[in-house]
């Protein structure tokens, strides 16, 4: 009987993005009281009191949450684990291996939805280094590794790019829009939207790094990122 309620559940379970509002142990305290069989000789399962205030407050914040979250499902015992995970690809770079579990952040600027943008890097001992721009929760800027994020993306090369100020990628997820251009002689730089919002722009081995809000544009309504050099002046600027 549990294994028919556990499929419905599964069915009716909503965006995973909105995992964020409950840690995963209040995820499962409430999984297996649904779970449970309720016949009239049984006490259902207790909350511990501790959790019930955070259970509330998660119900609450599940009303207010209109855009998609910043966190994806992490279980117990594998938050350390979940940035590794996530990036375990690098291990199999043709530069040989890059750990991610020895990635740092390398910059920091506000994210969307109140959170944090980070790009993070980790080099091997060849000098191959990966990138990995990241959409975090505020509580996980401030981990080792991140724990609640988005994947951004990431590329590895072998050394910071030295090609002129222009576009390179972007990518899309259910958080915002993912960016980054080479950066050329600009040492900083700004995200300007069509309707005058300005974005966060961080450097990062060579590239110039940031986020605009979803959803995708027309052709005609685009950001502009402008670049600028160390005295100030516009290095270049173009539509993303």
């Amino acid at each position: 009987m549990n294994d028919d309620r556990f499929t419905v559940l599964r069915q009716m379970r909503p965006q995973p993005s909105l995992d964020v509002v409950w840690t995963a142990e209040e995820q499962r305290s409430v999984r297996e009281r649904i779970l449970a069989d309720r016949r009239t000789d049984e006490q259902p399962a207790a909350v511990p009191r501790r959790r019930k205030r955070a259970a509330v407050a998660g119900v609450a914040a599940l009303t207010l949450i209109a855009a998609p979250g910043l966190a994806v499902a992490i279980d117990d015992g594998i938050k350390e684990q979940a940035f590794v995970d996530a990036y375990g690809y690098w291990g199999e770079m043709i530069g040989g291996p890059v750990d991610p579990a020895a990635a740092t952040r390398v910059a920091t600027a506000p994210g969307p939805y109140g959170g944090t943008f980070s790009v993070l890097t980790s080099t091997n001992s060849r000098g191959l280094t990966c990138v990995a721009p990241v959409f975090e929760t505020t509580s996980s800027a401030t981990a080792d590794l991140p724990d609640d994020f988005n994947d951004g993306g990431s590329f590895c090369h072998e050394a910071p790019s030295t090609r002129p100020f222009g576009f390179d990628s972007i990518g899309y997820n259910n958080t915002a829009a993912v960016w980054w251009a080479s950066a050329g002689e600009a040492v900083s730089g700004k995200l300007v939207d069509t309707d005058g919002a300005v974005y966060p722009v961080v450097l990062v081995e060579g590239y110039l790094f940031g986020w605009y809000p979803l959803p995708s544009r027309e052709p005609d309504d685009r950001p502009t990122l402008i670049g600028y050099a160390a005295d100030g002046s516009e290095v270049g600027r173009f539509l993303m």
